[in-house]
């Protein structure tokens, strides 16, 4: 069985990321990643406060996952 991928997509531009995480994961994964150069994952739940959840997705400064099915 496939694992299931999550693409974030930075919006404003054409870059995408994807992360076999769930989406909100993901979020904070490439804006800690692509915005802050931030990779010690072990850190990340410093961002879960910062993640907002909309009607299709999850969202953190310019990057986005629609939520998946």
């Amino acid at each position: 069985m496939a694992r299931k991928t999550t693409t974030v997509y930075k919006l404003g531009t054409k870059s995408t990321f994807v992360y076999s995480l769930p989406p909100k994961n993901a979020v904070i994964a490439a804006y800690a990643q692509d915005h802050l150069g931030d990779w010690n994952t072990g850190d990340y739940h410093q961002y879960n406060n910062l993640v907002q959840e909309g009607k299709h997705g999850w969202h953190l400064g310019n990057y986005s996952a629609p939520y998946t099915k």
